[in-house]
């Protein structure tokens, strides 16, 4: 198994070997497919939304993308996005993009991991 670094990779880890004992690794590499998808097209929203500045698209965009990043046990991305749904973070434009810049660092990395947990599994159940 890859090496741990973080919190968020170790709640990535155990949230996924449960499903995999439950579901299998079928099961498992298209929750993560359909969460790289989802994720990034909200992230995407949220960076449109805080440029054209629509509050009620950016927080629904960051709600979407904290629920999604829960399910596959992204938690510290699901906090950085449960802070992005406050209003008043958007309202000050330096904290708006301190706090995308936290989301956008950690769920890249989230994508990383996520997509070496697949390689990695997917070798392994060959």
């Amino acid at each position: 198994m890859k090496k741990i670094e973080n919190r968020q990779e170790s709640a990535i880890v155990l949230r996924l070997d449960t499903l995999m004992g439950l579901a299998g690794p079928e099961f498992v590499h298209e929750l993560i497919e359909v969460f790289l998808e989802i994720a990034r097209k909200d992230f995407e929203t949220m960076r449109s939304a805080l440029q054209s500045a629509s509050v009620d698209r950016f927080i629904a965009a960051a709600f979407s993308l904290k629920a999604t990043s829960l399910n596959i046990g992204a938690i510290q991305l699901s906090e950085f996005c449960q802070e992005a749904e406050s209003p008043k973070n958007f309202e000050s434009k330096t904290k708006s993009k301190e706090v995308i810049g936290n989301i956008e660092a950690h769920l890249v990395h989230a994508e990383n991991y996520l997509r070496g947990y697949i390689e990695e599994t997917h070798s392994s159940a060959s």
